[in-house]
């Protein structure tokens, strides 16, 4: 007993010892976009994986310090009210954070950068010029799957009596900005009519007839997009740099002709199609104009739109209409048959197989050329066992490409294989009653990894300003949103490490002040190739 209560006095004492000798720091600055220090920033100090381990507010120089540290992997967040919140190396909101690996006893001096926000501003006035209080909304543009798409996220403000609006607290970005007047439809009458009306109300005449009154066409208000265009596409984008304000983003509200469009939606074998999504999309740029939904019987009425040219989408297909004339508003749309897609699935490896009746396990199909954004591209959904068999019954016509709706625990996607190509890489065309049949889905539960170390601090840039790039050596998966294209950031030491990517030979580059919103697509891969190291990722063995 006595030798058990003398271990356990070493044991303790030592790890005392090394608490009081930890003697590692992390300290640095917050400044600005303009290298100027951010005063009282608070800032925090965590694990690689997020978990918060001390926070401090940093002084009226921007200085922070944390002192008797462990050796270990650490990040740093900061933040404050009217800076873009950011983590130490982040260069854009989506762009990866720099971990600081620390030594022993060593030392390391950060630079946390928060751009400043910005500020949008302006004033509303109705069709005949006066102010006007109306909702105005902000949508800023990110990167989707590869692609430059309007954010889901909309912010919104009303204007206030005199019609001036503001948005504050902007991220840096291109920003839409427009502004919706009152609902509902409005008669605009002809001169022949109003003098027709006051000559019935001066000789006390009867009520003009309702089909005299609505001989012209309805007329509503219309959504208005910066700086004064009807249609979306048109729109000219509110850039936002840091610290400044764009005033006089100023809109005024129209009143055009309009034609509400109503119908009867039936499927390819005649019968109605019950509560089916529809909608109304601009053939330039897939913006949403008026959606809705049909009854059970199939039928559907739209709110009103400009007249012109318009994507009818009802469910998963879609028609060209030209809406000019308001006495044809009423059509009826046959959705298309599709075809089908079947094979089965393999489980390379050791670990459990997923249970399919007790889980969702959910393969997916998604358009290879989307238009306006996932929100109006909804997936087509499969079904599948863990036994083998895997079937997508009823795929709209289109291009698809594979993947899986919900991770599966310990199993990550390969390849999805029919006719020699690779779904998960290369988009397959289904059409009309098409099925075809022998697709290959493999499933792994290993996982590469590609691992190196670029030059980074002395000489070279820091760390906060590298990146590194992956790219397959095939140009044909140069395509947005693409799995064998990687961005990595490198720790202080310079080592990096990237994990999931699919067997095949690669490209490596190290780049600096790299933004993987705006930079990441063919034509930057290309001008990347010259000075990029190859590689050949392998697959794992089996464990």
């Amino acid at each position: 007993m006595k030798h058990l209560i003398a271990a356990c006095t070493l044991l303790l004492l030592a790890a005392s010892i090394a608490a009081q000798t930890a003697s590692g720091v992390i300290d640095g600055s917050v400044i600005d976009d303009t290298g100027a220090p951010v005063p009282r920033a608070s800032v925090s100090l965590m694990t690689d994986t997020g978990r918060v381990i001390r926070s401090m507010a940093a002084d009226d120089r921007g200085l922070f310090l944390f002192d008797t540290l462990a050796d270990g992997r650490y990040t740093l967040n900061a933040s404050k009210l009217g800076y873009t919140t950011r983590t130490f190396g982040q260069t854009s909101p989506h762009a990866g954070a720099v971990v600081v690996a620390l030594a022993t006893n060593g030392r390391y001096r950060a630079r946390v950068k928060l751009p400043r926000l910005g500020v949008i501003s302006g004033t509303i006035a109705d069709d005949r010029g006066r102010p006007i209080s109306a909702e105005v909304r902000a949508q800023r543009f990110v990167m989707e799957n590869g692609q430059r798409v309007l954010d889901t996220r909309i912010l919104r403000t009303n204007a206030d009596p005199q019609g001036r609006y503001r948005f504050s607290d902007l991220n840096v970005g291109d920003y839409v900005i427009s502004a919706f007047g009152p609902d509902g439809e409005l008669r605009r009458m002809s001169p022949e009519l109003i003098q027709r009306a006051q000559q019935a109300v001066q000789e006390r005449l009867a009520p003009l007839p309702d089909t005299d009154a609505a001989r012209d066409a309805p007329v509503s208000y219309v959504p208005v997009y910066f700086p004064g265009v009807v249609n979306r596409a048109r729109a000219t984008a509110v850039a936002v740099v840091p610290g400044e304000e764009r005033s006089n983003v100023n809109l005024q509200l129209q009143v055009v002709p309009t034609i509400r469009l109503q119908g009867t939606v039936v499927t390819a074998d005649g019968k109605p199609g019950a509560n089916l999504n529809v909608r109304l999309d601009s053939p330039e740029d897939g913006s949403t104009w008026t959606s809705g939904q049909t009854t059970t019987a199939g039928v559907f009425n739209l709110a009103p739109v400009p007249l012109g040219s318009y994507t009818l989408v009802a469910g998963n297909t879609r028609r060209d209409l030209a809406l000019t004339n308001p006495s044809a508003a009423t059509i009826t749309v046959q959705t298309d048959p599709g075809g089908s897609l079947t094979g089965r699935v393999v489980f390379d490896g050791t670990s459990p197989r997923p249970e399919c009746r007790r889980i969702s396990c959910r393969p997916v199909l998604r358009l290879s050329h989307p238009t306006g954004g996932a929100a109006l591209n909804p997936l087509v959904t499969g079904v599948m066992d863990e036994a083998g068999p895997i079937a997508f019954p009823a795929v709209p016509v289109g291009s698809y490409l594979m993947g899986i709706g919900v991770p599966l625990s310990g199993w990550t996607i390969v390849s999805a294989i029919i006719d020699g190509k690779d779904l998960m890489d290369l988009p397959i065309d289904v059409g009309p009653r098409q099925d075809l049949s022998g697709l290959i889905v493999t499933f792994t539960d290993r996982s590469t990894e590609l691992t190196g170390s670029a030059p980074v601090g002395g000489t070279s840039p820091t760390a906060d300003l590298v990146s590194i790039v992956a790219f397959p050596t095939d140009q044909r998966f140069w395509v947005p949103g693409a799995r064998r294209v990687r961005v990595a950031r490198p720790d202080t030491r310079g080592e990096y490490r990237i994990n999931g990517l699919p067997p095949g030979e690669y490209l490596v580059a190290v780049v600096t002040n790299f933004d993987p919103e705006t930079e990441l697509d063919a034509a930057r891969l290309n001008a990347l190739q010259s000075g990029a190291s190859r590689t050949i990722v392998r697959a794992p063995e089996p464990r």
